[in-house]
């Protein structure tokens, strides 16, 4: 009975599985005692220089809360610090320290000894065509990663109207944007849950919406127009979120392409919002979209201070009375 013959594809799946755990094992040679996964990240923090939590899950491929465990367990060993954004106080970034870094040194001298150990009898054109094959083979891996992650953008579905489930979705939502630790939660519970409970307590006013972006039916992110909260002619711009990892991905620009549609439709004389002024990005979203900075005072959310800028958008052409909000 004649067997079946191994496919190039099944060729390739066993030669990377034997590729990792030969790997693997001359890692498990270094003097040292860290994981793979953190040898990853600090060889990335090396490279990168700076990043945060969100940013590692991306280039390493980890989930949200293996990278958190990861990072305060190299926090705790000293081989990372952690401060705050110069750019968005709210941000956390990482890098390595001084011992970090010679953590780092050491890895690359052990493994540079190891893989010149193993390729010490191959010859030049041996190792020119490892460095070949490897090079064509990562390409070829990463080129079908990003076509996939586009591919997968491009089913995120924006809806508008109550959607189950959005009261919870959007506090867990609004705890990662404004960095919320635990001793918050009450808080956040209490607050944002009473405003967004009101607001869709009056979608049935034609002139309030909600839009959600969807992702396999998970919220991923919202923006609403709230036609009331003012008390005046125009329109308040309210919780514009995109959750962490869907962040740079077009869909803050869907979802206020759908909102300043739905005022410009509503005969709205000009659409208000207020920004935290870290946040650069969406300073410049508001921009794209002819929002003007107007001025700027501190506020308390949640316990903590912020400079929160006011924007106005106007969409007639007359000056617009500003509005005085009843609430965040």
């Amino acid at each position: 009975m004649s067997r079946t013959p191994i496919s190039p594809i099944d060729h390739i799946r066993q030669s990377t599985q034997q590729l990792v755990r030969e790997y693997g094992r001359l890692q498990n040679g270094l003097d040292q005692v860290l994981s793979s996964s953190s040898v990853q990240c600090l060889l990335c923090l090396e490279q990168q220089g700076q990043l945060s939590a969100v940013s590692l899950v991306e280039h390493l491929g980890l989930d949200k809360s293996s990278v958190s465990r990861m990072l305060a367990k190299l926090k705790q060993t000293g081989e990372i610090e952690e401060f705050s954004s110069s750019e968005d106080g709210r941000v956390k970034l990482v890098c390595l320290t001084e011992q970090g870094l010679s953590t780092v040194h050491h890895i690359h001298r052990a493994d540079q000894s190891q893989i010149s150990a193993a390729l010490q009898n191959l010859d030049e054109h041996g190792q020119q065509l490892i460095l070949q094959g490897l090079a064509l083979y990562i390409e070829t891996l990463k080129n079908f990663r990003i076509s996939a992650t586009t591919i997968h953008t491009t089913n995120i579905q924006i809806v508008s109207g109550y959607q189950t489930g959005c009261v919870a979705r959007l506090i867990d939502m609004l705890r990662q944007f404004y960095r919320m630790n635990s001793t918050s939660h009450d808080v956040i519970e209490i607050q944002f849950a009473r405003e967004l409970a009101d607001f869709i307590g009056r979608l049935d006013q034609a002139r309030n919406e909600i839009w959600f972006a969807l992702h396999q039916n998970r919220i991923v992110g919202c923006v609403a127009i709230d036609a009331e909260n003012l008390g005046n002619a125009n329109a308040q711009l309210r919780w514009l979120m995109v959750d962490d990892i869907w962040r740079g991905q077009g869909i803050g620009q869907r979802l206020m392409s759908h909102a300043m549609q739905f005022c410009e439709l509503h005969d709205f004389q000009a659409v208000e919002t207020w920004l935290e002024q870290p946040y650069q990005a969406a300073k410049k979203l508001y921009e794209q979209y002819g929002f003007v900075y107007m001025s700027e005072q501190p506020v308390e959310y949640f316990g903590q201070i912020f400079t929160e800028q006011y924007y106005i958008k106007r969409i007639k052409d007359h000056t617009a009375k500003r509005g005085r909000r009843k609430k965040v």
